[in-house]
C-alpha cells in the first residue's frame, strides 16, 4: 500500500512539474517577484537567508522576496519575522514558483523546489567558497543530504528531463581566484560570476559580537574567550578532538576559556554531547545560535578544510588550522589550492599542538595577522560588507540588460 501511494505522488509529481514546465513557456515572469530556497528546501540559513532578509528589511525597489520550504516551522518562522513563505508543493508556492522572474538558492533548483523555470533567471549564491575539491556540476552531488532524498530528486530530474548542469545566469564569488575557481568546476560556464561578496558575512559589520550574546542571553560569555572548533564534513569520528581529555587539558591552564564544538549538520557521527565533566566545552549543535552569529562571536577559530574559515578571515581573528588528517584527506578529496598556503595560522597535527597554537593566539591574538591579512586579500575583493547590497546590483544590473535586449 505504501509503494502504491508512493508511485502515485511520483507521477504526480511528474505530471505537475511538467505542467508548470510547460505553462511557463507561456507566463510572462513578474520581475519583482524573486523566489528563495535553501539546503533542498530543509534549511532556513546560509546566503539565502541573509539576502533574503537584507531584501526584507530594505524594501528594495518593490521586490517581493518569497521562502519556499519543505518544513512547516521554517515557514512560520518566516511568517514571524513579518516574510513571505509557504510550504513546497503548496498552491501558491507553485503559483508563485511559475510567476517568478529570479530563482534565488544555495546548491541547486532543487532548494526551491519549482521547476518552473524557463524564462526566469537562475542565481546561484553557494554555500560557502570552497577550498576542497568540486567535481564538475552535472556530478556533483551534496554529501550533506541522505542517500534517499538523493534518489528522489535524481528521480524527479530524469521524469522532467531537466538538469541545470552549470548553465546559471549568475553564481556569486568573493575574489578574482574563486570566481576562476567556479568558472572551471562547471560544465558550463555560467552566463556571468559576479564578484559580490557572501551575504552570510554582512552580519559581522553590522552586529556587534556583545549584541549577539545578550540576544542569546549568554552575556556570562562576553568577558571570555571563546575558542570554537568548526570542522568540515566527515563520515567518520574525529577522534583527535572529540577525546575529552583534549578539553580537559585547559583546566591546567588559568584563562577564561569557553570552548564551542559545531559539527557538521550531516556530522552525526559527532553531534553526541561530550560535556558531561568539562562545564566550559558546549555544543554549539544545541544552541538555537546561526553559524554565522558563532563566527561572530568566536575569538578563535579552530578548523580544518571548512569554508568557514574563508568567512572567518573578514573578523581578522587568529585561526588554527587543525589538519590531523591533512595527507589521507589529500588523497579521499583533494584541494583547489595548496593547503600549507593558504592556511592564515598555525598547521597542527596533533592535539599538543593544537593546544600549544591556542595558548599561543590567547596570549598574542595579533600573531601571524600579517598572514591572515595576506590570505585574506587572496579570497576577499570586498572586505567591509554590503555583500547583499552588491548582490541585489548584480541582479538587477541583470534583469535591466535583459530588459534593454528585449526592446
Amino acid at each position: 500500500m505504501k509503494k502504491k501511494n508512493k508511485r502515485l505522488i511520483t507521477i504526480s509529481k511528474f505530471f505537475i512539474f511538467n505542467l508548470l514546465r510547460f505553462l511557463s513557456l507561456f507566463i510572462n515572469k513578474n520581475r519583482n517577484i524573486w523566489v528563495f530556497g535553501e539546503f533542498y528546501g530543509e534549511n532556513f540559513t546560509g546566503n539565502p537567508k541573509y539576502f533574503y532578509l537584507f531584501l526584507l528589511k530594505s524594501q528594495q525597489q518593490n521586490i517581493r522576496p518569497i521562502w519556499i520550504s519543505n518544513k512547516k516551522e521554517i515557514v512560520n518562522k518566516i511568517r514571524k519575522l513579518k516574510g513571505e513563505a509557504y510550504k513546497t508543493n503548496s498552491l501558491k508556492a507553485l503559483y508563485f514558483g511559475l510567476i517568478g522572474k529570479v530563482y534565488i538558492f544555495s546548491h541547486g533548483i532543487e532548494d526551491v523546489g519549482n521547476y518552473a523555470v524557463r524564462n526566469a533567471f537562475l542565481v546561484n549564491l553557494w554555500h560557502g567558497m570552497p577550498i576542497k575539491n568540486i567535481k564538475k556540476f552535472n556530478q556533483l552531488k551534496a554529501e550533506k543530504i541522505s542517500s534517499l532524498r538523493r534518489r528522489k530528486i535524481e528521480l524527479i530530474q530524469k521524469l522532467i528531463k531537466f538538469e541545470c548542469n552549470g548553465d546559471y545566469d549568475i553564481i556569486t564569488a568573493t575574489s578574482e581566484l574563486t570566481a576562476k575557481t567556479f568558472e572551471s568546476a562547471f560544465i558550463k560556464s555560467p552566463k556571468r560570476i559576479a564578484i559580490t561578496g557572501e551575504p552570510k558575512n554582512d552580519i559581522f559589520f553590522s552586529k556587534a559580537r556583545e549584541d549577539v550574546l545578550k540576544d542569546y542571553n549568554l552575556e556570562k560569555w562576553i568577558s571570555k574567550t571563546i575558542v570554537t572548533y568548526m570542522p568540515t564534513f566527515r563520515d567518520k569520528k574525529h577522534p583527535s578532538i572529540s577525546d575529552i581529555n583534549f578539553w580537559n587539558k585547559f583546566k591546567e591552564f588559568n584563562y577564561d576559556i569557553i570552548f564551542l564544538l559545531h559539527w557538521h549538520p550531516s556530522d552525526l557521527l559527532n553531534k553526541q554531547m561530550i560535556t558531561t565533566k568539562t562545564p566550559f566545552v558546549y555544543n554549539a549543535n544545541d544552541l538555537p545560535i546561526d553559524v554565522q552569529e558563532l563566527l561572530l562571536i568566536s575569538n578563535i577559530l579552530v578548523t580544518d578544510y571548512s569554508s568557514c574559515l574563508i568567512d572567518y578571515l573578514l573578523l581578522n581573528r587568529p585561526i588554527v588550522c587543525f589538519a590531523y588528517d591533512l595527507e589521507e584527506y589529500l588523497q579521499y578529496r583533494g584541494f583547489l589550492y595548496d593547503y600549507s598556503k593558504i592556511a592564515p595560522g598555525e598547521i597542527t597535527k596533533t592535539k599538543h599542538e593544537t593546544i600549544e597554537a591556542i595558548i599561543k593566539y590567547i596570549k598574542n591574538p595579533e600573531a601571524d595577522k600579517d598572514k591572515r591579512e595576506r590570505i585574506k586579500d587572496l579570497f576577499h575583493k570586498h572586505k567591509n560588507g554590503n555583500f547583499s547590497r552588491n548582490v541585489f546590483e548584480a541582479i538587477n544590473n541583470l534583469i535591466t540588460e535583459n530588459n534593454r535586449r528585449a526592446i
